[in-house]
């Protein structure tokens, strides 16, 4: 079945002022059986899901974080500028958190040293607001100690060299919690890193050359002769971005932003197709499985995924349109139970409507519409058509037991563009 582009009605929607309720029903976009992943552990509930706007804060795009940083970098833009939330990680202990940091202004123009900021975000119920108190920011280093930074140039360096050797370029994309310290993905390689509470990487996981960046030139993806059967991998800014732990930890799930080379084809500049690939890790970071995840529209990607259970994960997915033009904002609830376990298979079907005509089509991950951000205009403000949603998480729990989930915005370090950090109630 081929997914429109087109805004559709909000599926059981209903809300008045700030609180609406979603009711989850069958209408699956995914068809056919075929070696579908297992559930290891029992499925929370199936019942409707309840969601209500708390409220939000916004960051001016010229704030500064509590780095120390006072160099200004190659644009002249100030090395310790706060902004570029990528991702959003609760710390599990009173109302902290932990916000990433993108690779810095000018998508990969600048030596930015990659961070995370420590913040406190209180809910302030009367006036839908939140508090925000930044606490520290913390640097991230290598596996060898040296400064990780977010430029192009430091990745094209690290593409030199073989995959088990430190790298020391990196485009922070998803975090999590793991063990005493963190697990972080990045989009450059794409790489999955362990690091620990200081912020030191101690643990690189590999992933199999077709899933990492794709070698081929620019040039060389363009001419069809030339690339015919050889495009493989992740295109350009494409890579790992969403990035989930389930609740028993023993499962780690990383999705691209959008369709490896293999599975989609390049179109003006861009690789387009109906799917993209989430990856299955254990504990050691050793790959256990693959599934295939059908996109909202091929000019959209994933930028976020978060555990909801052992086999259900909320998904962030976004246009990279803003105000009138933007067509997705939207946070899906997906159910990866009947879902075909895909690692092996080499190229998936271009559209769906190609994978139902096979003779033993894929089933991807089935989704459901939880949240249209763009449906919460009068809510959100400018935010709920800004381009970049990136980030989510579970935070505490509200008094009367819903879980608060969290999602942040990523201003691309803009001193015109504001930042947003959003808190909304779940039953």
């Amino acid at each position: 079945m081929k997914i429109s582009n087109k805004k559709k009605t909000t599926l059981g929607f209903t809300f008045t002022v700030s609180t609406f309720t979603v009711s989850i029903f069958a209408g699956l976009l995914s068809c056919g059986v075929a070696n579908a992943v297992k559930p290891s552990i029992k499925t929370v509930s199936d019942k409707p899901l309840s969601v209500e706007f708390i409220g939000k804060v916004e960051f001016a795009g010229d704030d500064v974080d509590l780095s120390g940083l006072a160099d200004g970098l190659e644009d002249q833009s100030p090395s310790n500028r706060l902004g570029g939330f990528s991702a959003i990680e609760y710390t599990g202990k009173g109302n902290r958190f932990a916000v990433l940091a993108d690779r810095g202004a000018g998508d990969g123009a600048v030596s930015f040293p990659c961070r995370m900021q420590f913040v406190d975000l209180q809910i302030k119920r009367e006036g839908k607001t939140i508090q925000a108190d930044w606490i520290e920011t913390v640097l991230l280093k290598a596996i060898d100690g040296v400064q990780l930074d977010g430029s192009n140039t430091t990745a094209i360096v690290d593409r030199s060299q073989t995959r088990d050797q430190p790298w020391h370029a990196m485009d922070p994309e998803g975090i999590r919690r793991w063990g005493n310290g963190w697990l972080i993905s990045d989009e450059y390689g794409p790489n999955i890193g362990s690091f620990n509470i200081d912020g030191q990487l101690e643990t690189q996981w590999q992933l199999p050359t077709s899933r990492t960046r794709c070698k081929m030139s620019e040039a060389e993806l363009l001419d069809k002769d030339s690339s015919k059967n050889q495009a493989i991998g992740c295109y350009d800014n494409k890579g790992l971005e969403g990035l989930a732990v389930t609740p028993s930890g023993s499962t780690v799930w990383a999705s691209y932003q959008s369709s490896l080379l293999q599975d989609g084809e390049l179109v003006g500049g861009r690789c387009r197709g109906d799917f993209t690939r989430w990856i299955a890790f254990d504990r050691d970071g050793k790959r256990t499985a693959e599934v295939a995840y059908p996109m909202a529209s091929r000019k959209s990607g994933i930028s976020e995924l978060l555990a909801l259970d052992e086999n259900r994960m909320l998904v962030l997915e976004r246009d990279g349109k803003t105000g009138k033009k933007a067509k997705v904002k939207r946070i899906y609830l997906a159910d990866l139970r009947n879902a075909s376990e895909i690692s092996k298979v080499d190229s998936l079907p271009l559209s769906q409507s190609d994978n139902l005509k096979q003779s033993d089509p894929i089933k991807p991950v089935s989704k459901r519409l939880l949240i249209d951000l763009m449906d919460l205009e009068n809510e959100l403000g400018d935010a709920a058509t800004a381009e970049k949603p990136e980030g989510l998480t579970w935070g505490p729990p509200l008094e009367d037991g819903r879980r608060t989930l969290w999602v942040c915005w990523d201003n691309d370090f803009d001193p015109s563009r504001k930042s947003y950090i959003a808190c909304f109630a779940i039953n």
